[in-house]
């Protein structure tokens, strides 16, 4: 496809995560929405610009490295700065969402 839309499977969860924009502020943000290569998450405190750098920790070991792709109101989606290897993917959406996500939303588009 030549539109630049990623077509990666897509998982509808529910994880608290913790969002971090340089060494000092930190907020905590609900992700909604995850793929291998970024996250849908709800940031009801603080609406972060397109570009800002973010570190995600999503429980205690999964930490990663992203930038705001897009915002809508408190509706933020991120870019992560290398795809989430498939362990860690299936990690985050079976074991660590409030409702563990078994099939993708959007299954991956040839």
């Amino acid at each position: 496809m030549g539109d630049g839309v990623r077509r990666e499977p897509r998982y509808n969860i529910a994880v608290e995560a913790d969002a971090r924009v340089g060494d000092i502020v930190r907020q905590a943000v609900n992700v909604t929405n995850v793929s291998a290569t970024g996250c849908r998450f709800i940031a009801p405190l603080r609406r972060l610009a397109m570009g800002t750098p973010v570190t995600l920790t999503i429980g205690r070991a999964s930490v990663i490295d992203a930038r705001v792709r897009w915002r809508i109101g408190d509706t933020h989606g991120l870019r992560f700065a290398h795809p989430l290897q498939p362990a860690m993917l299936d990690h985050i959406r079976l074991f660590l969402s409030e409702r563990p996500a078994y099939v993708a939303e959007r299954d991956a588009m040839d």
